[in-house]
């Protein structure tokens, strides 16, 4: 849905997603050109996936290549989440993307094949919808600074969905 909607904002960008659980950097690496900006919007629900885009964004540094990595994410149960920006430019890495604030991504080792959808996990949950919404709300504003803007919001975006709260670092 929100390629679909920023496909129709932004009629000249070329817009792509992966709806299906990525499971190599060669299926993510395909999905990319050599294009002036890459972006990648993570909207998965397993550090397997995590892990290989973390992966995909440190090599990224290594080929010189300019990569803007928004990862979003929450608990299961409480009503709290993130925002990620990760950020590399030539070698450079300008924000770290999400294994840098959360170091356990890279030890899990989570099955794919066990893994249950968002959506099922929403209706055994559905106190997450309002979490996923407020993360959804996050992504697109970051995304409308870089597309509108040029701005790239650096770092991490905390919130609580029951506190009516947001603060970035």
């Amino acid at each position: 849905a929100l390629a679909e909607r920023l496909g129709f904002i932004y009629e000249d960008l070329k817009i792509k997603f992966i709806d299906d659980y990525i499971r190599t950097a060669k299926q993510l690496n395909s999905v990319f050109k050599k294009y002036d900006l890459n972006i990648i919007v993570s909207c998965v629900d397993n550090n397997s996936t995590r892990k290989l885009l973390n992966d995909y964004f440190n090599m990224t540094v290594n080929w010189g290549e300019k990569l803007i990595y928004i990862d979003s994410g929450n608990g299961d149960k409480d009503r709290v989440g993130q925002v990620i920006t990760g950020y590399t430019e030539g070698k450079n890495v300008l924000s770290k993307p999400a294994a840098a604030y959360f170091p356990e991504i890279m030890d899990d080792d989570e099955d794919l094949s066990k893994m249950q959808s968002c959506t099922r996990v929403s209706s055994e949950h559905p106190q997450n919808i309002a979490t996923n919404v407020m993360a959804a709300s996050i992504v697109f504003s970051v995304l409308t600074n870089i597309l509108m803007y040029r701005k790239v919001e650096k770092g991490i975006i905390y919130f609580d969905v029951d506190k009516h709260f947001m603060v970035s670092r």
